[in-house]
């Protein structure tokens, strides 16, 4: 089990990330602290898992008697989906975008990866201005999906650039999706889901494609609500 995650700070424009960190069951916790105690952006692998070790994060088996199951099972057909041929759809991601209220915004994203992945396979989550970015002058934005292809078109930064020029949230969304779309008509299948929320506290929130429509929770004022994205196609 290899985690990624970060977490960027809009207003210090800093921002914290592990990749392809084993053993350590909170590796967005072990990002913030690359991002407050040290001056690196990025830490990965084994220097990953040593430096929290050193922030005294315990090591502790991830997979759970019924991952390890289906990791058994897997590992003994000799017909077994891999990144080699047929990718699977299989992955576990979670984005976050915030603000104060006062101006200051951040995002966070944290995931497992895909399952059956190639050992040392990095998507977006880990990458600042792909899985997350956040600048206090404009908002922030996360994304979730298939991280080899969001990663090419460095998807948070983008929405953030379409805000920067005046779209909403949900324009910025929606105009990225379009670009991806655009560029290769495979992509509409694409799993890519995007969040975005500006400083004044406006969210924005799109899926590519109905068969993978983004659910997400917005707590505002002091209530929560659980909400569907659009999709494009």
């Amino acid at each position: 089990v290899e985690l990624d995650a970060s977490i960027m700070d809009g207003t210090r424009h800093r921002a914290g990330a592990v990749a392809s960190l084993r053993d350590i069951r909170n590796p967005i916790s072990v990002a913030r602290l690359v991002l407050e105690r040290t001056h690196h952006t990025t830490l990965a692998g084994e220097g990953a898992l040593r430096f929290a070790l050193q922030m005294g994060f315990k090591p502790e088996q991830l997979l759970t008697p019924e991952s390890l199951k289906k990791w058994l099972d897997w590992k003994a057909d000799p017909k077994r989906p891999t990144f080699w041929q047929n990718p699977s759809e299989n992955h576990d991601t979670i984005g976050m975008v915030a603000t104060d209220g006062k101006g200051h915004v951040v995002a966070g994203c944290s995931t497992s990866g895909l399952a059956w992945k190639i050992p040392g396979r990095v998507g977006d989550t880990p990458l600042v201005g792909c899985g997350v970015y956040a600048d206090d002058n404009i908002g922030a934005a996360t994304a979730t999906g298939n991280g080899d292809l969001m990663s090419n078109y460095c998807t948070s930064i983008s929405i953030i650039h379409y805000m920067a020029r005046g779209a909403s949230p949900q324009e910025a969304c929606v105009a990225l999706l379009e670009h991806i779309a655009k560029t290769d008509p495979a992509n509409r299948s694409g799993d890519v889901c995007v969040l975005a929320l500006n400083a004044g506290g406006e969210v924005g929130a799109a899926a590519m494609h109905k068969g993978n429509r983004l659910k997400y929770a917005l707590w505002r004022e002091g209530k929560s609500e659980l909400l569907e994205s659009i999709a494009l196609y």
